[in-house]
């Protein structure tokens, strides 16, 4: 989260240094920085993959970086490749948050050691089924998310200050 943090707050200016194609000093300088990810992730695949579980678990929080960092590079270091993506994966991450917070409550049971059962004796059918209305829930807690957002924090600057001033009177209200 505090790398995902860092990376948004300096979004701008990598932007701005990726899509610059014409520099020829700039494509040098992303040629050795692709270079120099791809040497550590091979060292990284080489070093830590190979591990007990229990040891990779203790550095996986450290080192998982490095893959993410090289992918998401490499991923949008030319015009071409920017350009290029999966529709399913690109449709599923505009409600990541939703799944993500949806997992343990709808998805996982057991404290999240396996899945929900629905369909008894057939773990497969149960699966499917399972995932199908755990992707369509994701997918309504976003539309939901979203029109609650545009209700609470709307773009008139106008409207996010009498919407700030309602919740503050409605929380005093219920607090007393």
């Amino acid at each position: 989260a505090f790398c995902g943090a860092c990376f948004a707050f300096n979004f701008p200016v990598f932007k701005s240094w990726i899509e610059d194609e014409n520099n020829l000093g700039g494509r040098t300088v992303k040629v050795l920085v692709a270079i120099a990810l791809i040497a550590a992730t091979c060292g990284w695949a080489y070093c830590a993959l190979p591990l007990p579980k229990l040891e990779f678990n203790a550095i996986h929080p450290y080192l998982s970086l490095i893959p993410i960092l090289t992918y998401i590079f490499l991923r949008n270091a030319t015009k071409q490749l920017r350009s290029w993506h999966c529709v399913l994966l690109s449709t599923m991450g505009t409600y990541t948050l939703e799944t993500y917070l949806l997992q343990h409550h709808l998805w996982l049971s057991s404290n999240a050691k396996s899945l929900l059962v629905l369909i008894p004796q057939s773990y497969y059918l149960n699966a499917v089924v399972v995932s199908a209305l755990f992707l369509f829930l994701s997918r309504r807690a976003f539309t939901i998310t979203l029109a609650l957002r545009s209700m609470l924090v709307p773009r008139d600057t106008r409207a996010v200050v009498q919407s700030i001033v309602a919740m503050v009177a409605v929380l005093l209200f219920v607090h007393t």
